[in-house]
């Protein structure tokens, strides 16, 4: 039923001339006529069909993917990735004796999988001068739009008039916090994934974490202008942007 209510939609829309219709073979000509390499894509999701207040954006290009949520009055990072065309398919060089299959990439973040009694994520927090943290609180929806053909920025507006502000490009995730003023605010992105995440964590630099996945060697690395990145006693990992509360996150670099 699903498919037939699709196919005359797409009908529709074809002899509209909203849509083309054409083979597989025909996309698969045109994409590579038009991509010579994969291009960075993206996925926005502000509207809740569910009506449950929850928004997403995706963003994806060759080098890795991201995925940011919102929910629960606040937002974080729920998936984080990086792509590597050297990492194995396990059907390469065996055939498939089994019902299922399951293909991976190198995960930094996997808020699906690593969950349990606490949420999987990379989490925007707001720190205090005695230590403490808090998250960033938000005031109103996100305003996402298109900076270039490879470039997606999304701004959030934070309570008290600041903004914390994310510029997704091909190879990097630039993000700023900033007071009502234009002034940095004290903010890092706190990596928490429990045993999972220890489990693929091989150590971490004053501006690298670096990770074994798949039988694969890789790192996200940090901008080396006075950020810093260190694993706190209970396992998270903070990333701390500088003094003009930029950070820079580069994922996807093989060791």
């Amino acid at each position: 039923m699903g498919l037939t209510l699709q196919v005359a939609l797409l009908a529709k829309q074809a002899k509209a001339g909203e849509i083309q219709v054409m083979t597989l073979e025909d996309a698969g000509r045109w994409f590579r006529r038009s991509y010579p390499l994969t291009p960075p894509t993206s996925v926005v999701c502000l509207n809740d069909w569910k009506h449950q207040n929850r928004k997403t954006v995706w963003y994806d290009s060759r080098f890795y993917r991201i995925n940011f949520l919102w929910q629960d009055g606040g937002f974080f990072v729920r998936d984080l990735h990086c792509f590597n065309e050297k990492l194995v398919s396990p059907t390469h060089d065996t055939a498939l004796t089994h019902t299922s299959l399951e293909y991976g990439t190198l995960p930094v973040m996997d808020g699906a999988r690593w969950s349990g009694k606490e949420k999987a994520g990379l989490w925007p927090m707001l720190l205090s001068s005695d230590g403490g943290t808090s998250p960033l609180a938000l005031d109103g929806p996100p305003v996402v739009s298109e900076l270039t053909p490879t470039d997606l920025s999304i701004r959030q507006p934070l309570r008290g008039g600041g903004t914390f502000s994310i510029i997704c490009a091909e190879t990097k995730v630039t993000c700023t916090a900033t007071d009502e003023q234009g002034k940095p605010l004290p903010w890092a992105w706190d990596l928490v994934g429990g045993a999972h995440q220890k489990s693929v964590v091989q150590g971490v630099t004053s501006n690298s974490v670096n990770y074994r996945s798949g039988g694969m060697n890789y790192q996200i690395k940090l901008s080396p202008d006075m950020v810093t990145c260190r694993q706190l006693d209970n396992g998270v990992i903070r990333l701390s942007p500088n003094s003009s509360g930029k950070l820079v996150l580069i994922p996807g670099g093989t060791m």
